[in-house]
């Protein structure tokens, strides 16, 4: 049906993931061992098949991915790091850092 205005963040499909018992959100930035086209692209493909993973960006800089991951608790992340990032073949090392706060968070932009 019809999407009421201002009404997106239902429309997408979007829930607060501590509603889902998700309280954990981690930003991993990763570093790849090569960086030929291949090896992106099967790191990429493998991310997008990772429901933890919220947001992937491509970096330029000291980092060349920069992850969003939302998890239950620091064991879980812990357990989705070492299992699927870091055991990837592509993943040379990678950095973790954690939300203390959430200041502002929107995906709204002015027109």
């Amino acid at each position: 049906g019809r999407v009421p205005p201002g009404d997106t963040e239902a429309a997408a499909g979007k829930a607060d993931p501590r509603a889902l018992g998700k309280n954990l959100d981690a930003i991993c930035q990763v570093r790849m061992k090569v960086h030929d086209r291949e090896n992106r692209a099967a790191f990429e493909k493998f991310i997008e098949h990772q429901e933890d993973v919220t947001e992937c960006l491509s970096m330029s800089g000291e980092w060349d991915y920069q992850l969003r991951i939302t998890v239950k608790d620091m064991a879980e992340y812990e357990d989705f790091l070492m299992r699927r990032i870091l055991s990837h073949p592509a993943v040379a090392t990678s950095a973790s850092h954690f939300d203390l706060k959430r200041i502002k968070y929107t995906t709204a932009l002015s027109v």
